[in-house]
């Protein structure tokens, strides 16, 4: 189970343009491919363009949930970084919402910044932030 729950962890920290973008080639894959197909007969191209004209609803019915996911937590983490306004605010976070804050920070000051943390034990690293060719490991303690 556990594997199937980093999966999708992994999935929903794609930037969801990227799933946007997926969607509109996977939706236009078909004209593209018949369009090739017609000047060049291939049959890879034939058996793909029935593949892709058959199932392109199912790709994008997956992308579109996990667009949906990753889209909800771009704006929750800049939610919570525009909402903590005071110290009690601060207090009152939980470990998780802490740990984005402090990605949130150091995106803020314009670090490159890879989250590590998350449910899974991740060897107390929760974040490591890059900036001028200098890496920093971050452990959040809250």
């Amino acid at each position: 189970m556990t594997i199937y729950k980093n999966l999708f962890f992994k999935l929903t920290k794609i930037n969801w343009i990227i799933y946007l973008v997926l969607i509109l080639v996977i939706f236009n894959l078909p004209v593209f491919i018949k369009a090739i197909s017609n000047q060049i007969y291939n049959q890879f191209l034939v058996d793909l363009y029935y593949h892709f004209s058959y199932h392109k609803y199912y790709y994008i019915i997956l992308l579109s949930f996990f667009m949906f996911f990753s889209y909800f937590q771009f704006f929750k983490k800049k939610r919570i970084f525009f909402n903590v306004n005071d110290l009690e605010q601060l207090k009152n976070l939980s470990w998780q919402d802490f740990e984005v804050l402090t990605g949130q920070i150091m995106r803020h000051l314009k670090y490159k910044v890879q989250e590590q943390g998350g449910a899974q034990a991740d060897g107390g690293i929760d974040l490591i932030a890059y900036k001028n060719n200098s890496k920093y490991i971050i452990q959040s303690k809250h």
